[in-house]
């Protein structure tokens, strides 16, 4: 049988232990401000609009992780903006939502044969951005 002193001190040395762990635990819930910031919501309109391109169904759909679209492009000189350079009024333009803030982009024409892509970012505003030169 286990005595009531014996009980006690284990308690108290347990209520220590959780006192100095919890003391030097980072804290993860407080955000900085150099914290990577998502945008929140993001539209397939407003991402489709930004690259110059049409897209008949779900334009004020959310453009999710994982999500994508295929549209006509309108605008070429928007796309080249983000290095797809080359591509025509009439090309077709697929955007894939890979992560929170990454954005896969290909384009390709069937005459002439021609296929560009890039990987863009997205900002905490929901704006297309090219990534940083390494």
């Amino acid at each position: 049988m286990i005595r009531p002193s014996r009980v006690a001190s284990v308690l108290s040395l347990v209520a220590v232990l959780a006192t100095v762990t919890t003391s030097f635990a980072p804290a993860s819930t407080v955000t900085t401000d150099t914290a990577k910031q998502h945008p929140a919501v993001v539209t397939i309109g407003s991402v489709a609009t930004q690259l110059g391109v049409k897209v008949v169904v779900g334009n004020e759909s959310e453009f999710v992780v994982g999500a994508s679209f295929t549209g006509t492009l309108g605008e070429p000189e928007r796309l080249a903006t983000f290095g797809i350079k080359g591509m025509h009024a009439g090309a077709r333009v697929t955007a894939v939502r890979m992560a929170p803030d990454r954005v896969y982009v290909e384009a390709d024409e069937l005459e002439p044969p021609s296929r560009a892509s890039a990987k863009l970012h997205l900002d905490a505003d929901g704006n297309l951005v090219q990534p940083p030169k390494a």
